[in-house]
């Protein structure tokens, strides 16, 4: 969609939507439409209900944190309040566990696949709200911490009743949602459109499992997604970029019927894919994925976006 025409209106500057959440009793109003309303019931939350679940006697202090978070957080209609979307997301945060539970857990064995050995001697690790896969047979796909995989962003209440093995399930099929999202050219925070970089190592010194010195990975061809308004970065091997492409899960499908695209067996599939740089100015990257004998090959140019695909029928 053109952008032409197109003006920002930012009716809540950051500083001013964190300041009218700082407050006990804005925030209770919140947790309140949240806790009264109904997935799948638009009714709108009585002022009576909403101040009595709120628990606050005098109706005009009520009526004045109320009337801070109404046409930003809040919605009001003839027959009462409901959340906005920006409402929603702030409570949504809250109960997810980000930034409020400090949840950790040890490093255990969970025996997946090393996409760089291709030994199971590899475990997680959660602290900080981040899930770390390693390998503790080799050195990892980078350079620290130690036998380092792969890491991912998972809310705490993502914890709740797994073991570790459902919970790096579950990582693993979120971030590969929210990758394929970036990778549509769409931030899977703000919507934004990300930039892309593409780094080449044309130094490279090893294809194997130890990190080159000259660019401190095992991939020398790396893709860096960024957002320019929040800020959210993805930084993957380019091989990655095409394991959700169209043609590259119906070529695996008709081979492999049970084949799950979000799980981390699909995405260690990547290190048997071939890498040719065909071009340099301008970059052009083939990339061949290969199943039960057949080949399929992709090339793509300097915003990873897909120009070739032989066979043209999969």
């Amino acid at each position: 969609m053109s952008q032409e025409g197109f003006e920002a209106d930012v009716e809540v500057r950051p500083e001013k939507a964190f300041s009218l959440l700082g407050n006990e009793t804005r925030f209770g109003i919140l947790q309140a439409l949240w806790k009264l309303s109904e997935p799948l019931d638009s009714s709108p939350v009585s002022y009576s209900d909403l101040m009595d679940e709120v628990g606050v006697r005098d109706s005009g202090n009520f009526n004045y944190h109320l009337g801070k978070l109404e046409g930003h957080f809040v919605e009001s209609t003839d027959d009462g309040y409901a959340l906005s979307d920006a409402g929603e997301q702030i409570v949504q945060t809250v109960v997810s566990g980000t930034g409020v539970e400090h949840v950790s857990m040890e490093q255990t064995h969970v025996g997946v696949t090393c996409a760089v050995c291709g030994g199971t001697e590899t475990t997680v690790q959660y602290d900080d709200e981040t899930l770390t896969l390693r390998c503790t047979e080799c050195p990892g796909s980078y350079p620290s911490p130690p036998g380092k995989l792969a890491a991912f962003q998972v809310p705490p209440m993502g914890l709740a009743n797994r073991d570790p093995r459902e919970i790096f399930d579950a990582g693993i099929a979120r971030v590969s949602l929210k990758t394929q999202s970036m990778l549509a050219g769409v931030c899977p925070t703000c919507s934004t459109e990300p930039t892309i970089d593409v780094k080449v190592c044309r130094d490279h010194e090893s294809e194997g499992s130890d990190p080159c010195e000259n660019c401190g990975s095992t991939m020398w061809a790396i893709a860096y997604y960024g957002c320019p308004a929040c800020k959210l970065t993805w930084r993957f091997p380019t091989w990655a970029t095409v394991m959700w492409h169209p043609a590259v899960i119906s070529f695996f499908y008709q081979r492999e019927p049970g084949i799950d695209p979000l799980s981390w067996d699909y995405f260690v599939r990547g290190r048997e894919f071939g890498q040719e740089l065909v071009g340099e100015d301008p970059l052009r990257i083939a990339i061949t994925v290969p199943c039960d004998g057949d080949e399929l090959e992709l090339v793509y140019d300097e915003s990873m976006a897909v120009i070739d695909i032989e066979p043209e029928s999969v």
